[in-house]
């Protein structure tokens, strides 16, 4: 009923590929993504009068967009160093500007003629950039992604549609958008995720161990979450360090080891049910954005922008007021 429910016709526009050169510096996952995107939005862009792409990040889809479709492009991201180092790749007599602008602090506002883009934005940010575009009545395609990054403790509705059905989310419930339960994850295999999930358990136990309070994602602090890949001891030893505290030791590893073993086995199968929800709660709320658009009076187009295998992330939104701008959808 799940798989029914969230089935979405894939993207069958045809890409817009980039040069070598143009995809320099470009990690390999956004490689696959850029030239699908690109070819999604090219009617929209073709008839904008200007690109915005909030949330630019290195400026990748803001310099390569401008060059595409020979049009002004502008990337808004609230990073400043991010913006120097994306003007810096752009380089000089390009139609692309980057600008440091923090949506969450700032109003978002578009013109009539903007066709704005999100790639990848996440959570409230999705949610402001659909505002705006409704607001303006301009054309839009956001990719969303880590849907639980809110200002408060729920994700309110955007449609009167879902408000009336009482779509209303709170944080935990949002962060089940981003499990990815498939045999080949995005960076690694299962086998291997699963692996760093129980050696932050452990972690985290061994951390309550050490007298340190631990909640669920401070175990992690200040260490990027792939270092958990590389065991308990490594991870443990960098863990307790950036705390002041002692390297830990052998015994401490294995019993940590040892109760984690068993705790993540009852973890697991006590989250088949939020597994299974992950990808209908991310559905229905990439529905509330499509609907909110259509009640604005835009035409709305909803499908799979990418290979779950590139990024698990990957429902796209179109909207514009002229239907014929709208990428296409197979089955």
């Amino acid at each position: 009923a799940v798989a029914e429910a969230t089935a979405l016709p894939a993207l069958s526009t045809a890409r817009v590929d980039a040069t070598g050169e143009a995809l320099r510096s470009v990690r390999a996952r956004k490689r696959e993504q850029l030239p699908a995107l690109l070819g999604a939005v090219r009617a929209m862009a073709e008839a904008a009068t200007r690109i915005v792409d909030v949330g630019a990040g290195s400026g990748h889809f803001t310099r390569l967009a401008a060059d595409a479709f020979d049009r002004d492009a502008i990337g808004l991201e609230r990073s400043a160093p991010r913006v120097e180092a994306a003007a810096a790749l752009a380089g000089e007599g390009g139609r692309a500007r980057f600008v440091t602008f923090d949506v969450g602090r700032e109003e978002l506002t578009f013109d009539a003629g903007d066709l704005a883009v999100g790639l990848h934005a996440c959570g409230a940010l999705g949610d402001r950039l659909v505002v705006a575009a409704a607001r303006a009545g301009c054309d839009l395609a956001l990719v969303s992604c880590c849907l639980q990054k809110i200002d408060g403790a729920a994700r309110l509705p955007l449609s009167r549609r879902a408000a009336a059905a009482g779509l209303v989310l709170g944080h935990d419930a949002l962060g089940l958008t981003n499990l990815t339960p498939g045999e080949v994850g995005v960076e690694t295999t299962l086998a291997a995720t699963l692996a760093a999930r129980e050696a932050r358990h452990a972690l985290a136990l061994l951390l309550r161990v050490r007298g340190v309070d631990a909640p669920p994602g401070e175990e992690m602090r200040g260490l990027n979450r792939r270092r958990a890949r590389r065991g308990l001891a490594p991870l443990a030893e960098a863990a307790l360090a950036i705390r002041g505290l002692s390297a830990p030791t052998a015994a401490e590893i294995s019993a940590a080891e040892a109760e984690a073993r068993v705790d993540f086995a009852r973890m697991r199968r006590l989250s088949l049910p939020r597994a299974l929800l992950a990808r209908l709660c991310e559905v229905a709320i990439v529905l509330d954005r499509a609907a909110a658009l259509a009640e604005a009076g835009s035409a709305v187009r909803v499908g799979v922008a990418f290979d779950p295998v590139v990024t698990p992330r990957n429902v796209i939104v179109a909207a514009s007021r002229a239907p014929d701008r709208l990428p296409a959808f197979g089955r």
